[in-house]
């Protein structure tokens, strides 16, 4: 298969739902923090957008829309995501319906978890029968 690019990689694992490939994307990330990993070929990028000012990685992220902390995995949690190859699945439950998606998606793949507010955060933990589910769905969003 020679050396795959790493989005290749991502759309495999989101398509095939191996764990290796995961691993490998995840250590590209590490690898590829800080680096240029996208450049143009000589000269398109001007005849492409003439009038564009290139802006640096630090000046984009400053234009972009800050990220919105919904809710803390407890690490068990997150552990049975990453087992049951669930990470790509759950950014998009939570981007597409918030946390309710997020607890919806989870119990649907057969874990039993429960979202509850502890102090400012909200936390997704296994429910061991000690939580308000009321009180929990909530603020998961899908009680009234």
């Amino acid at each position: 298969m020679g050396n795959p690019a790493p989005f290749r990689i991502l759309a495999d694992h989101e398509r095939d739902r191996r764990p290796s490939d995961w691993r490998l994307f995840e250590e590209w990330l590490h690898v590829a923090k800080g680096r240029r990993t996208l450049e143009w070929s000589r000269g398109l990028r001007v005849r492409l957008l003439p009038d564009e000012q290139e802006c640096t990685d630090e000046e984009l992220a400053e234009e972009s829309d800050p990220a919105e902390k919904i809710a803390v995995l407890e690490p068990d949690v997150w552990g049975e995501v990453v087992r049951r190859g669930l990470n790509v699945a759950v950014l998009a439950a939570v981007e597409a319906q918030a946390l309710g998606g997020l607890v919806v998606l989870l119990r649907a793949t057969g874990l039993d978890v429960v979202a509850a507010r502890e102090g400012p955060r909200v936390l997704v933990r296994f429910d061991d029968g000690t939580a308000d589910v009321g009180e929990a769905w909530r603020h998961a969003g899908a009680g009234t």
